[in-house]
């Protein structure tokens, strides 16, 4: 999918400058027939190597700067109220997906909680190869024994979890140390910089309830 536009819509939008990645290079040729074009590399999960090479562009490197250390300033912040009202925890926070969860390792919510807010990992957390998240069972969970399980979860994962008797028995959840999270918007806001943002004093709230 990520090599595919509709290139209908952005003839519609008629851009001075389209910025790409490499993985749509594919379509590179036909996007530079509507507007010069901008291949950036593939950032992965490194989103602020993200931010300031696209703040480069527009001449904006001293905001983009700026805002990354306020942006850190209030993640760390938040994450010591976190410590100071739940004491020193690990967190692992999780994708579920039809009974089986997709660990963020690395990027998404996983970074904003273990790395922006500095809320510790559990020592067993599986490693994460580029963007594919680690696919871990509830049993799983268990080998990972989290202090406190974040899940990101439909409304029809929440009444799995509800409903499963191994859930039950993993040890954060015996002892009522899971937040569940809607999937919108705390999936996919995680991944960018402004939803990020917005989504810090959420996560906050939601860990210290």
């Amino acid at each position: 999918m990520m090599d595919t536009m509709d290139m209908e819509a952005i003839l519609e939008v008629n851009p001075d400058l389209i910025i790409m990645s490499q993985r749509q290079e594919k379509i590179y040729d036909q996007l530079k027939e509507i507007a010069p074009v901008v291949m950036m590399k593939d950032y992965a999960n490194d989103w602020r190597s993200k931010l300031t090479d696209v703040s480069k562009l527009f001449d904006k490197e001293e905001e983009a700067k700026s805002w990354l250390q306020k942006y850190d300033e209030k993640a760390t912040k938040l994450g010591k109220e976190v410590i100071e009202k739940n004491g020193e925890k690990t967190y692992l926070p999780v994708l579920a997906s039809s009974g089986q969860f997709m660990v963020f390792s690395d990027g998404g919510i996983g970074t904003l909680i273990n790395d922006d807010m500095k809320l510790a990992r559990p020592k067993n957390m599986p490693k994460q190869d580029g963007i594919t998240l680690p696919m871990v069972s509830m049993e799983g969970l268990t080998d990972i024994d989290a202090d406190h399980i974040v899940v990101i979860a439909t409304e029809a994962d929440k009444k799995d979890l509800e409903n499963s008797a191994i859930w039950a028995q993993i040890r954060a959840v015996k002892d009522g140390n899971v937040t569940i999270l809607d999937a919108a918007p705390f999936f996919s806001q995680s991944y960018n910089p402004i939803g990020k943002e917005l989504l810090l004093e959420s996560v906050k709230n939601e860990l210290t309830k």
